[in-house]
């Protein structure tokens, strides 16, 4: 995996993360906390990253998936749960196949976003010793 301390140099904005950043601005500007827009840049960017050579059908990448989770998740804590709308949940959201379709580990995640975010990615990760969780289990771990 490579480095994600230069991200910031490398960061480009794709048809995915303007979608994903513009409705951030949006939804900002309509509740009292917002959302680090920098901190999910970095999200976007390490997703970007991880999945570079991976496609869902001939016409998507990989992270247009995730992207899209991610404005949907946003969208609906900001409307229905204004406190959990947070730069950490979305990037819980850009990263929630990333434990179990990449390489990026947990320890990796809790070093660069801290334990929260990696918390959130492994409660989301849907193969579990135990089987693969449910849509409902996934809702009960946005309210925990």
């Amino acid at each position: 995996m490579e480095d994600i301390s230069s991200w910031k140099e490398k960061f480009e904005i794709c048809v995915y993360a303007k979608k994903l950043l513009d409705k951030l601005e949006y939804l900002n500007t309509k509740v009292k906390n917002h959302v680090d827009i920098e901190e999910v840049k970095k999200g976007i960017s390490m997703l970007v990253n991880i999945t570079a050579c991976k496609c869902v059908s001939r016409a998507d990448p990989y992270y247009s998936h995730p992207i899209e989770v991610a404005i949907m998740l946003a969208v609906f804590v900001a409307e229905e749960a204004p406190k959990l709308y947070t730069s950490n949940m979305i990037n819980a959201a850009l990263l929630h196949n990333a434990i179990e379709d990449t390489e990026l580990t947990e320890e990796v995640i809790t070093t660069i976003f801290g334990l929260e975010v990696a918390k959130h990615v492994e409660g989301f990760t849907r193969i579990k010793p135990y089987g693969k969780i449910s849509a409902e289990e996934s809702r009960n771990l946005l309210i925990q």
